[in-house]
């Protein structure tokens, strides 16, 4: 983001959202695996360049009273095309070919582009940041310990998530109340976003940290003890995705409060510290059963990184009560 600071962020928008254009027209055409891999790479940087994007300017097309609500709606968004994209992906697959996918999304993106370029506003202000200057104010205390925050929280769940299918499966559940329970997560994922704008713009960002990320570690150890039965699971998981992605908004919005000239530069580094987390926690995840043999020892395991994440942010509500 550092790099692309001078560029009209209207033009950056655009530009990246070619490049993911682009992405999935290779997918259209590849003929050999090389291929394939490298369309996902060109899929996988624009997407992160977009969703910084998004995250940074949906704050300055609001009111500042709004900005929270503003990430909330952004996430809900994102949550809600990953519930929506997958099934309806399948539909299309199974009735058609799997490269129509990326036919219909490379349309309705160039039908995206057009509606930027009629009514994105032209000439948003963004603060010019200089790495070599200011890296200083971007490495203070009360920033890098929400980055920590970010990575702990998705170190935890990834190490627990990514393996839900088989820890269900091994618990007695057949392959349909395993969709179900997806489903499940996925829509209350997607009013967990919402709520947490919400929530953030009422009580503070710092204060639903706190409150959010204990009851994220209570509800992820309870799994473990209601999982024999599928009503009970699917009730607890569905309060725990809720209360997980409620994560978002004060996050973005307390790295936005904390440093406004460095807002977009710290929302790239939270994405990519949340993606590394979640491919480190995956990691760990699997040592983890290799080392235990246990599909419930992921919870335990997980719920002890999220315990460091609830003690950060602690230590995140301490700083900004001096």
């Amino acid at each position: 983001m550092s790099v692309t600071m001078n560029v009209n962020r209207k033009t950056l928008l655009l530009v990246f959202l070619s490049v993911f254009i682009i992405g999935n027209l290779m997918s259209v055409f590849a003929q050999f695996y090389w291929m394939m891999m490298l369309s996902r790479i060109v899929l996988a940087a624009s997407v992160s360049m977009l969703i910084g994007l998004a995250l940074s300017l949906s704050v300055k097309v609001v009111p500042e009273y709004m900005q929270a609500r503003a990430i909330g709606i952004i996430m809900m968004s994102i949550s809600g095309s990953l519930v929506l994209g997958t099934p309806i992906g399948i539909y299309i697959a199974e009735l058609t070919d799997w490269k129509v996918i990326f036919i219909l999304i490379s349309v309705l993106s160039a039908i995206l582009m057009l509606l930027l370029m009629k009514y994105f506003p032209k000439n948003i202000q963004v603060e010019h940041v200089s790495m070599a200057r200011d890296w200083k104010f971007i490495l203070k205390k009360e920033i890098l310990s929400v980055h920590l925050f970010s990575f702990l929280f998705f170190v935890g769940q990834g190490m627990f998530f990514v393996y839900l299918t088989p820890y269900l499966m091994d618990r007695g559940h057949s392959i349909a109340i395993v969709g179900l329970i997806y489903l499940v997560f996925g829509l209350a994922g997607i009013l967990g976003s919402g709520i947490g704008g919400y929530m953030t713009d009422k009580f503070g960002s710092t204060n639903l940290l706190v409150v959010q990320s204990f009851l994220y570690v209570f509800l992820m150890l309870m799994v473990n003890f209601t999982a024999s039965s599928a009503v009970l699971v699917c009730i607890n998981i569905a309060i725990w995705a809720m209360t997980g992605w409620m994560v978002n908004a004060p996050t973005q919005t307390y790295l936005i409060q904390a440093a406004p000239k460095f807002s977009s530069i710290n929302q790239t580094v939270s994405t990519s510290s949340t993606q590394f987390g979640i491919s480190l926690g995956a990691l760990l995840g699997g040592i983890c059963i290799t080392q235990t043999n246990s599909y419930p020892a992921l919870i335990y395991y997980g719920c002890l990184i999220l315990a460091l994440a609830f003690l950060v942010t602690l230590y995140i509500r301490r700083l900004n009560t001096k």
